[in-house]
This record gives structure tokens, sequence and C-alpha cells, in this order.
């Protein structure tokens, strides 16, 4: 039989005035001071708090509203993915401590998670569809949202709504109500959902197959649905059908052709199984080029749980961004080790990883005339602000790039393109360009970098070359390292620190201004301890600050300290075991780092 439900026997615990006061242990404001806070650690430690509160059997009842609407402006307005990853953890952990007590909230937030699902960041949207099933298990019937996912199948984001079917599919068999619900979800959201079969989008259209089959499933079979998606055409209609009989499971030998599994594309442009993409997104980012897997499992390929379905009662995901990896150690060095992906193998005699070439050698592609950019960027930000960009006072173009950041300022989220994007980034490279002998342009151009990379999905990794390219030498600046190594994290936390630290070492590790690859180092050290050892590449990281401390520089082989111990912090005494081929002077000036950063 089932197992019985905690829920059901548990004493209610009351959090919300615990969120009054202080933490205790930590030093960190109380919940509502910190979660308005301009600093992201201070609202990323009210977020922990209020998840690791909220993850208790069951929730005492109370007015829940206030925290809702501060999750959902965290959701819909903050710019730093750990923050948002953990608001919406903390609302999955709500719906299932508090149940019917939650529901009104989580009909707050729903329109605000829904629209999130356009996030790049893979592990975001991991989180978002955990919190969501744990919605429709817990706190409204599905039917119920029938507005709000309509309008999210509409949106002009065809990801939203490719994500959204993805849900939908997912959710069509935890449904409150059972087989009831279903056959009212047939009369409300199935006729959007079949809309969503002839889409312009590939994707979308897999994914909605996918959402058919799951409602036909949940209200007792095809017969259900049959009159609904009569209009479509037969091949798709025969998927339907495959996708019922296999429970979701493309494929097979039946049927010829139109057995073939739907394929939708994963982030890294791989060609994937529907119903594989319709599982929650993996939570860590396990490889250079992107891949991500949960910690602990295979990284073939999502949790070692049924398919396409979260363990119940899980709080999705450690690893979603900045300042969470500590709080996931594993139990040993050596377990810490192998969930980095760390051998002996990898790192004997090795430069650089094969995976962190591949990334380094991503480039800005070809490059565009200046007439072009010109005009292209006069469309975009007004002949005046591109005449004053190339000026040769300072102070006009000083104006010029203030208009430029305002102008990217107001842009919503959803309405800059990647052509937007692309001639932001490739415009600025040229004028005022890189050179600019004035560090207050330059200062805001890398605000403009900062803000594209946070704000915009369609900030690719092209794009990301071209920012670090312009930005790797200027890290020696003293009066532009805080703004390049802002822009820098910027970008990490948006394609992946691992991607950010290949391109610095294409560009730093060798620069004939040792002081430059002592800075890049440092942001790396940095980008270790943030976004912690389980997002970076260890074996390349590794090879860097071995090759860094066979150098002569001292501040080089410093700052290649400071990375390996920050490291240590999250590997353990493992670590060592990698470091025996260098000297005993280095393994002693290791030791210090090691002993400051303890495990």
């Amino acid at each position: 039989g089932a197992l019985p439900d905690a829920y059901e026997y548990a004493d209610p615990e009351i959090i919300l005035e615990k969120l009054d006061k202080a933490p205790p242990d930590k030093e960190q404001p109380k919940f509502w001071d910190a979660i308005v806070s301009t600093k992201w650690k201070e609202r990323l430690g009210a977020l922990s708090q209020l998840k690791e509160l909220a993850d208790c059997p069951k929730l005492a009842p109370g007015d829940y509203g206030d925290v809702a609407r501060a999750l959902k402006k965290v959701v819909t307005k903050d710019a730093n993915i750990a923050c948002v990853g953990e608001a919406v953890a903390a609302a999955g952990n709500l719906a299932r401590s508090a149940r019917k007590e939650w529901s009104r909230e989580a009909r707050i937030m729903l329109p605000g998670m829904l629209d999130k699902l356009k996030d790049k960041n893979t592990s975001v949207v991991a989180r978002i569809h955990d919190a969501l099933l744990q919605f429709v298990r817990h706190c409204f019937v599905l039917g119920d949202a029938t507005e709000e996912v309509a309008a999210a199948l509409g949106h002009k984001v065809p990801k939203v709504a490719e994500q959204t079917l993805q849900w939908v599919a997912l959710a069509s068999g935890e449904l409150l109500g059972g087989r009831a619900a279903a056959l009212s979800l047939v009369k409300t959201l199935l006729p959007a959902v079949v809309k969503c079969a002839d889409a312009a989008t590939p994707d979308v259209r897999a994914a909605a197959l996918e959402a058919i089959a799951g409602i036909a499933r949940a209200a007792g079979g095809g017969k259900a649905v049959a009159k609904i998606i009569d209009a479509l055409d037969d091949a798709k209609k025969r998927k339907i059908e495959e996708l019922c009989s296999s429970g979701g499971e493309s494929g097979g030998e039946a049927g010829g052709g139109s057995a073939e599994p739907l394929t939708t594309r994963d982030s890294n442009g791989t060609g994937v199984g529907a119903a594989a993409a319709a599982k929650p997104p993996a939570a860590v980012r396990s490889s250079v080029n992107g891949a991500l897997v949960r910690p602990g499992t295979s990284g073939e390929g999502g949790a070692s749980t049924a398919r396409g379905r979260p363990r119940p009662g899980t709080s999705s995901g450690a690893g979603t961004g900045a300042g969470t990896a500590r709080g996931s150690k594993p139990a040993s060095s050596k377990q810490g080790l192998a969930k980095a992906g760390l051998s002996n193998a990898a790192t004997s005699g090795a430069s650089v990883s094969s995976s962190s070439v591949e990334e380094a050698e991503m480039t800005e592609g070809p490059p565009a005339s200046k007439e072009e950019l010109v005009e292209r960027m006069s469309a975009l930000y007004t002949a005046v602000a591109v005449g004053q960009l190339q000026s040769g006072e300072w102070k006009q173009r000083l104006a010029g790039i203030t208009d430029v950041a305002d102008a990217v300022a107001a842009m919503s989220p959803e309405g800059a393109s990647g052509v937007v994007v692309d001639t932001t980034v490739r415009g600025l490279a040229v004028f005022p360009g890189f050179d600019d002998k004035n560090f207050q342009v330059l200062t805001k151009v890398f605000e403009v970098f900062g803000a594209l990379a946070a704000k915009f999905a369609a900030f690719t990794r092209r794009d990301g070359a071209q920012c670090v390219a312009g930005m790797a030498e200027k890290v020696a600046d003293v009066k532009l390292r805080a703004p390049a190594y802002a822009a820098l994290t910027s970008i990490a936390e948006a394609l992946g620190p691992k991607f950010v630290m290949a391109q610095l070492h294409r560009r730093a590790a060798a620069h004939k201004n040792p002081k430059v690859a002592a800075e890049a180092l440092l942001w790396c050290a940095g980008a270790v301890t943030d976004f912690g050892t389980t997002v970076v590449d260890v074996t390349f990281t590794i090879a860097w600050c071995k090759d860094a401390l066979g150098q002569a520089n001292p501040g080089t082989k410093a700052a290649a300290g400071k990375v390996l111990g920050a490291m240590h912090g999250g590997l353990g005494p493992g670590l060592r075991g990698f470091l025996s081929d260098l000297k005993e002077v280095q393994l002693k000036t290791l030791e210090a780092e090691f002993a400051r950063n303890p495990y």
C-alpha cells in the first residue's frame, strides 16, 4: 500500500513569527529586511531561511500573503539566478507543507513562475517545474488555473509555451481530483493545448502532443479527447495514440516513420526525445559545454527516479547559483571529488581539459563592418547617441554610453531579441571600443554588458566571448577591475562559470602582462567560492593553477593558490592527492591557503 502521509500525523509548525527575527546562528538581518536588501547574498540568505523553515511535514494555518508577494517579486524582478532559484524552491516547500493554506498564494505566484520558464538558466527552470508540480499536487486543481495556463501557452516567447506544456504533461498524472479533474481539463484547457500542436516552433508542437497524451491518459484514454483533436492531421493523431499507449515513452517499432520519437532540442542544441525533454531540467551544470545533471546522478539525463518525475518531497537541486554549493557538500572529500567530476586520470599530464578547450574556442564570430554597426546601433539607440559614442571628447562618449545603458535598463526582459543583444555587444566593442582611455566610459560599457547578460535570454555564448575578449586584460586596471569583475559574474550566471573561466584562460594565461593572469585567477577564486565546485571545471582549473604556480611572477602564483584554496573549501583534503607533483615549497604555501579555506 501507499506510504502514510506525514502531513496527516505531524504537528503543525509556526514559521511566520520566526521570519520577524534574525536567524540565531547567522550574521543575517531578519527576513523582511534581508529580502529587500540591495545585497544579493542577504536576499539569498533570507530565501534560504524561508526554504529551510518551510521544509517540514506540516505548516500551521496563517496569512502567507506577504510571503507570497515577496517571493513573487524575487521571481519576476530579481536579476540574481541564485535568489530566483531559492525563491522558487521555497514556494515549492510551502506548497507541500501548507497545502490548502497556500492555495491562494500559489495562484498569486503562478503567472510569474510560468513567465519565468523562459529563463535560460536550466536549474531555475528545473526548480520552477518542481514547485509547479507541488502546486498541483497539494494546492489547486489544474483546471482552476486554465486562464493562467492559457496565457502562458500564448506567450510571445516560444520557450514559455513549450515548458508550460511539459508541465501540463507531467501534472496531468498528479491531478487533485483524479479522473474527474482530468475530464474537466478536456473541456477547459485541452482546446488551447491542441492549438499549440500546430505552432510554428517544432519544440512547442512536440510538447503539445505530449500534453495532449498526458491529459488523455488521465481522463481514461484516447476516446476522451478524440473529438477535440479531430482537426489534427493523421500523423499527429497516431503520435498521440502511441504516446497514450506507451505511457508517454516515445518511440517503439510500430508505425514505421510515424513511430519516430518526437524530438525537441535541449539548451545545447542536442536532439532529445520529447518525453525526456518533459522532465524538469537538471539542477547543476556538470561540464564546461553546459551539460547539466543533478548531483548524485550519472549525468545521462536527469534524476534517478521515475521518468520525468522528481522525487516527492524534495526541494530540487543544489548548486543553482552563487553561494549555494557550501550548503550541499558531499559526505566525504572523496565523494566531493567524484561529484565535481575529478579523477587522477583527468589531471595527470594535462594542461587543460578538452571540454574547456572547446569552450575557449568559442569566438566572437565573423566581424561586422563599422558602417553596418553604425546603422544597426542608430536604429536601436538613435543616431545622436551613436555619434556621441564616436566622439573624440570623452564627455560626449560618456553621454552616449549612458544613453545606451538607460535604454537597455528600460527594455523588458523579453523585449530584446538576439539581434538587439548582438548589435549592442558588437557595436560597443567598436565604438567607443575597448581601447578607450577613459575609465568612466569603459565602466559604463561593462555595466551594459552585465545588464545584457543578466536580463536577456537572447544573450549567447558568442556575445559572452566578445565581452570577455574585451574585458580580460582590463581586470589588471585598478579603476576597471570592479566593473569588469561584476560583468564577468553576470555573464557567468547567464552562461556558466566554466565558460567564463575558459575564455579568461585563453586570453589571460599567456598575456605579456602577468598582472592580467593574476587578476583573472583572482576572479576565478571568487567564482569558485560563489558558485561552488560543482559548477566549475575542476580538472581544467587545477591544470591552470599548476601552470600558474610554475610562473616566475609572485602575484600569479599567489592568485593560483587562492583558487586552489577556494576549491579546497568545496572538495576537501582529497584535493591534495592531485597536487602531489608540485614542489615542496609550493605545497607548503598551499597548506596555508587550505587552512584559510577549511572543508
